[in-house]
């Protein structure tokens, strides 16, 4: 029956070994493989997660310069001469008006660069503190800054903004209608040293009206000109404001300004 063994054999044998032996290579090399991509996930990852964090930031800046490139222009001294100037012009006699008009060089530097309300105050009043010193006998109800603002909540929300400005052991009045009747504010100011006022300009006027408030010892006049509310609006947007605010600059802001060492600040 060995006989029967030809050489065939042999040969079919060796090479079902050999088939077996590179099986066994296919199976070690996919295993060696499958761990090699195991090591790769991670890094893969990360590279995708490079990529997409790149994606986001580009989207991101691009987002920013848009809003940059389309944000409203800040206004300027010569944006609110214009507007005095458009509004009060028709309605004065020549002689009025060229007692009351206004050039740069009654104007701070405006914020153009939308700086916080106390940076700004810092910025335009840097020897605050000083003046804190010299002004020792303030009377009651003559600030030394008077903030203008469009509407109560703004002033509420500027009354703290320029808390770190302020410093200690001074007060500031609040100057407008909502929660305060003006017999109370009245009779506040008048037994009340303050150093700041902040308000609208309809409370402000009524105030120097009946005498309470006063400009004497005011050196700046600063005006929340930049701010916008949910609409959008300015406070020169807002006709019965600014209409307010021009009666306020016509009765008694403009003369003091003329006659005094005060300059106006655009906010």
């Amino acid at each position: 029956m060995a006989d029967d063994l030809d050489e065939e054999w042999w040969l079919n044998n060796q090479q079902e070994t050999q088939n077996h032996s590179d099986d066994e290579r296919f199976v070690k090399l996919t295993e060696d493989e499958a761990k090699e991509n195991e090591k790769d996930v991670p890094a893969k990852r990360k590279l995708k997660e490079s990529s997409n964090n790149k994606k986001r930031k580009w989207k991101r800046r691009k987002i920013t310069e848009e809003l940059k490139q389309n944000a409203p222009k800040q206004g300027e001294a010569k944006d609110m001469i214009a507007a005095i100037q458009k509004h009060c012009e028709a309605k004065l006699t020549a002689a009025d008006w060229e007692q009351m008009k206004l050039d740069s060089d009654h104007f701070f530097d405006s914020n153009t660069d939308s700086l916080m309300p106390s940076i700004y105050l810092k910025l335009v009043l840097p020897k605050w503190s000083k003046m804190l010193k010299k002004k020792k006998d303030l009377k009651a109800g003559s600030p030394l800054v008077l903030i203008i603002a469009s509407s109560a909540i703004r002033s509420v929300e500027l009354i703290r903004e320029v808390a770190p400005f302020k410093g200690e052991g001074t007060k500031t009045a609040k100057l407008f209608a909502k929660h305060f009747k003006l017999k109370e504010q009245t009779e506040f100011l008048s037994k009340t040293v303050i150093h700041i006022g902040v308000g609208t300009p309809n409370r402000i006027n009524a105030l120097l009206t009946n005498g309470a408030l006063k400009l004497k010892t005011v050196n700046a006049v600063v005006i929340d000109w930049n701010w916008r509310d949910v609409k959008s609006h300015r406070l020169v947007d807002i006709p019965e404001v600014f209409s307010d605010l021009m009666v306020l600059f016509k009765t008694f802001l403009s003369q003091h300004l003329q006659e005094n060492q005060c300059k106006i600040g655009l906010m």
